[in-house]
């Protein structure tokens, strides 16, 4: 039986035996007022079943389902948006509160806009408390200054363990996979229990990466000095044939060696590496747990490879030392940068940073050192830029420019500047990373704040995807938004880019605090590209479509661009949708969609959209 129609059914009976009866019986919380019963919900699912583990000071994200059973829509923006109040008791601070809640009594918004039998996803992000212990974190919907939601109540049991128990933990978007199986190995004196590995089987391309979680505990009765994941059969641990060789394995049969001691019942979690065989064809990857010299576990995953590496993939390998071939080489010798105008309001702009002093230059000079924490005014007067910061002070018709002096990626705040955006997180969006210079612009006469900074700085502060969207949608998307970008280097007068929508939506440091699934994905994607016959090209992407993107020519004239052609936008056609955006190239709808319902990686989604092309490495 689901576990919150239990909780329902269990108080609802309670209160038939005691006599009583109510026009609504919660199951949060009996003196919570459904205002508006037009707002009701059905529980669908959570990412991650009960009891959740977590780490002593680490964070995970658990992802809550429930289907809009009412009759008007939920919205994530405006004054009336849905998201998730703490209950037990009603309005208390949480412990997991953190980055992703919009205060320690509320979680942050559900995701989109959803409909009225449409199934809508709300992100909840636990950070762990340094005790350990069960916690039981109770919720129910609520529409923002209006209404609760009806049967909104939902709950997680969660088990704090130590963090030094849990080595090495990587975040990835997989779900790890009970062993339903829980085959317990024993030795003459070690014994391991499997209790999860997030793959079974995997399709993939020759050379690409693939990324799996395996979970230990230790059952037996010594605790262990040491442990190693190895590759290959227990008889044979030597890799011979198909190469699944990953860059950061130990050798050739060694995935990884822990030196760290494993207590009884203790448990380890790790997320290692290998890589698919060059060629087309199906493949079985063998590897296991091994302490001591003996192996305790031995697990298979199904590899089928769809097609074949790209011609200048080279498979790592190991020589007679432990330097590994390189697998791709970057095709640029450094990550670019790029430059992002901001429009200001006014003639005067204020600047300080928080994290770095910031050298201050005069059309190209050095004319003094803004320290930390000082503010530093700027205005423009019938041609004239003044600077007044701390002890530099002077007037100039050049351009003036502030660079930080240790850190590249120190962040600076435009304290006049105010960009609100609601559905993202709260504030004025006037934080940003690298160097600043303040221009007037010579066609439209506005004056910009310009951001001069490393392109993947650009692309965590992008906001063209939700809070709770799909992981390898959310890489899709920012390689198509990295790709974009770097062909849009020199597109105007003094930047490349505007921070609007008329380019991309570029809010800078706090998405990468509001929804760091953002800063997470550029990572896992970092450099990446889209190409077409050995050039980058350009990736347009809109909101959705009515069922099948268009192709360039037909929505900007031209020439074809044969890697914008119509595809089926499958997902859109399902569910009836009318186009929303210019209709060339990624869905983003649709993307977010298949890849949660089709299980595609951000290559593949990337590959189905625009036609023909290749996902490669610019640079490291």
């Amino acid at each position: 039986m689901n576990k919150y129609f239990a909780f329902l059914l269990s108080f609802v009976m309670t209160l038939t035996l005691l006599g009583l009866s109510a026009t609504r019986v919660d199951a949060a919380d009996p003196d919570l007022s459904i205002r508006d019963s037009a707002y009701s919900a059905t529980f669908v699912s959570q990412s991650e079943s009960d009891p959740l583990t977590i780490e002593a000071g680490e964070t995970k994200l658990v992802k809550i389902k429930f289907k809009n059973t009412g009759t008007k829509s939920w919205v994530n923006e405006g004054k009336n948006y849905i998201s998730a109040y703490t209950m037990g008791p009603r309005d208390r601070d949480s412990v997991f509160f953190g980055t992703g809640w919009n205060t320690p009594k509320q979680i942050g918004r559900m995701a989109g806009t959803v409909k009225p039998g449409e199934i809508g996803e709300l992100g909840v992000f636990l950070h762990a408390p340094e005790k350990t212990g069960s916690y039981k974190e109770e919720f129910h919907l609520a529409i923002e200054n209006w209404s609760w939601v009806g049967d909104g109540y939902f709950y997680l049991d969660i088990q704090v363990v130590p963090a030094e128990v849990v080595k090495n933990v990587v975040k990835i978007s997989d779900t790890v996979v009970e062993n339903t199986s829980e085959d317990i190995v024993a030795t003459t004196t070690y014994e391991a229990k499997r209790i999860g590995l997030s793959k079974k089987s995997v399709d993939a391309v020759g050379g690409d990466p693939i990324s799996v979680v395996a979970i230990y505990q230790n059952t037996g009765g010594n605790a262990w000095q040491g442990y190693q994941l190895t590759s290959g059969a227990a008889t044979s641990l030597a890799t011979a044939g198909t190469s699944f060789v990953d860059h950061s394995w130990t050798n050739g049969s060694v995935i990884l060696a822990a030196n760290d001691a494993v207590d009884q019942s203790g448990i380890v979690r790790h997320t290692f590496t290998f890589r698919a065989p060059k060629t087309k064809g199906d493949y079985t990857f063998t590897a296991g747990l091994q302490v001591e010299g003996q192996r305790l576990d031995t697990f298979d995953i199904s590899v089928h490879v769809t097609e074949n590496a790209p011609l200048n993939y080279v498979a790592p390998s190991f020589g007679n030392s432990v330097e590994i071939v390189d697998i791709e080489t970057p095709r640029l010798a450094e990550e670019p940068r790029i430059r992002v105008g901001i429009s200001t309001d006014d003639q005067t702009l204020q600047f300080v940073s928080y994290e770095d002093d910031y050298r201050v230059l005069n059309d190209g000079a050095e004319v003094g050192i803004l320290p930390q924490k000082k503010i530093a005014i700027m205005t423009y007067l019938d041609g004239v830029y003044s600077f007044d910061g701390s002890d530099v002070l002077f007037q100039t018709t050049g351009v003036l420019r502030l660079e930080p002096v240790n850190n590249p990626h120190a962040v600076f705040t435009l304290m006049d500047v105010s960009r609100p955006m609601s559905w993202v997180g709260p504030g004025d969006f006037n934080k940003y990373r690298g160097i600043l210079e303040y221009r007037k612009g010579e066609k439209d006469n506005v004056l910009y704040a310009v951001n001069d900074l490393f392109l993947e700085d650009y692309v965590k502060g992008i906001s063209e995807t939700g809070k709770g969207n799909q992981f390898e949608f959310v890489k899709a998307n920012l390689t198509a938004a990295r790709t974009y970008a770097y062909l849009s280097k020199g597109k105007y007068s003094f930047f490349d880019v505007l921070a609007s929508t008329y380019d991309q939506l570029y809010l800078g440091y706090n998405v990468e605090v509001y929804n760091p699934q953002i800063a997470e994905a550029s990572a896992a994607s970092r450099g990446r590209m889209v190409m077409y016959d050995g050039q980058v090209v350009t990736t347009p992407y809109f909101g959705n479509s009515s069922g099948y993107t268009k192709s360039w020519k037909s929505v900007w004239g031209g020439s074809e661009k044969p890697w914008l052609v119509p595809v089926k936008a499958t997902y859109d056609l399902r569910d009836g949708k009318l186009q929303f955006g210019h209709g060339v190239g990624m869905s983003q709808r649709d993307a977010n969609i298949r890849a949660k319902e089709e299980g595609l990686d951000y290559k593949a989604l990337l590959k189905y959209y625009y036609t023909g092309v290749g996902i490669a490495l610019m640079y490291k």
